[in-house]
């Protein structure tokens, strides 16, 4: 769905054309202007285009007085009252930071949600202005905090390995936007209530509809959070060496990432640790460098097998 703020084609091109316009009248309406500067940065072919958009233009009654004669560089125009209000208010939109870096924070949601599917990103833009990659990575920080995206941070507290999370893959598939409030997501609707004392605990989860599952939880030991850190280690001194599709190796990017998140968790139980190592075998496992491939797919099964 279109937001108001993603112009169409027409309408940027719209936009360009009366701010410039605008610029050259010195944000004057009815002030006369020859129009052969803005002739002059396109070909003969794109001129022809231009020309037929000033015609939609005075059309549509953003500009008057078009004189056309045989001469593309001898054209002029003015802006009316209504195309200086539409310029005006394009640029005033345009100043309003607070809604810029809320369409900020949902492209860029987007976009990680695309790259992750394999889909084409267009080009973002807010009311036809391009969206930077200082923005972005505001955005990624501002979505990081509140679990929308995971990643890895510097000593500077810079994010960089953004992933989107199942949280932020529901909020883009059911059309929602982030800035919506504290939205519920479908992987954690259910309310959990938890149990747990010591190291080998049964635990009572009771979730939505009333069902009650009782199970055996193991923490992980001290001993076995260093083997996690020192293998994902391992894994990053060799990870150039693997040679593995781009697919896998964002996949196993993104296994390091949350094998990391949960290492740094105080009492994080064993089995929670096995999705993710369970996906990094399987991306290691593509290697086309077989002998550093194997020694790194045989330690985390060895891991798997301690934890199990």
């Amino acid at each position: 769905m279109q937001q108001p703020y993603e112009l169409s084609r027409q309408q940027l091109r719209r936009c360009e054309i009366a701010e410039w316009i605008f610029t050259a009248a010195e944000s004057r309406p009815y002030v006369d202007v020859g129009l052969v500067g803005l002739f002059d940065q396109y070909d003969a072919a794109q001129q022809q285009i231009l020309a037929d958009e000033l015609d939609d233009l005075e059309r549509c009654g953003w500009i008057g007085n078009l004189v056309t004669p045989l001469s593309f560089g001898a054209y002029s125009c003015h802006l009316t009252g209504e195309g200086a209000d539409a310029v005006e208010d394009l640029q005033q939109r345009r100043g309003d930071v607070a809604q810029r870096r809320k369409h900020v924070r949902d492209i860029a949601l987007r976009d990680l949600f695309d790259q992750k599917h394999g889909a084409a990103r267009p080009a973002r833009t807010f009311y036809g202005e391009q969206v930077t990659q200082d923005e972005r990575d505001g955005a990624h920080s501002w979505l990081f905090d509140r679990g929308y995206v995971r990643g890895q941070k510097t000593a500077g507290d810079i994010l960089y390995t953004v992933f989107i999370t199942a949280k932020g893959e529901d909020c883009v598939e059911e059309g929602r936007s982030v800035n919506d409030g504290n939205v519920v997501s479908r992987s954690t609707a259910s309310t959990t209530i938890t149990t747990i004392t010591g190291n080998n605990n049964t635990v009572a989860h009771t979730g939505a509809g009333d069902v009650t599952q009782t199970v055996t939880a193991t923490t992980v030991t001290a001993a076995e959070r260093e083997e996690v850190l020192q293998l994902l280690t391992t894994y990053e001194q060799v990870r150039s060496l693997l040679n593995i599709g781009p697919a896998e190796t964002e996949a196993a990017d993104a296994a390091v990432v949350e094998l990391k998140e949960l290492a740094a968790k105080p009492g994080v139980f064993k089995g929670q640790l096995l999705p993710a190592l369970k996906s990094l075998a399987k991306g290691v496992g593509t290697s086309a460098s077989a002998g550093v491939g194997d020694l790194v797919v045989k330690a985390i099964h060895r891991l798997i097998g301690l934890l199990q």
